[in-house]
């Protein structure tokens, strides 16, 4: 279970989620990339709510994820 989990990412940086077995780490990641909704709160990328974000979104130009990520987080 997560519990007041803030995470601020700048453009280009590189992140590692890392800990030991079940302290959340695919849960922190399929949350941010919308594969499992948060209990509480919200998630935003870029400043936008995450339920914005998708194919239509790419479309606008607005960020996503990138298409492999999101595949292996389902093929989980």
């Amino acid at each position: 279970m997560l519990r007041h989990v803030s995470v601020a990412v700048e453009p280009g940086s590189v992140v590692a989620v890392v800990g030991h077995n079940g302290a959340g780490k695919t849960t922190l990641v399929r949350v941010a990339v919308g594969l499992a909704r948060p209990d509480g709160g919200e998630v935003h990328v870029a400043g936008i709510p995450l339920a914005r974000l998708g194919v239509r979104a790419a479309a606008r130009g607005e960020p996503t994820l990138s298409p492999a990520i999101t595949r292996r987080l389902i093929d989980r």
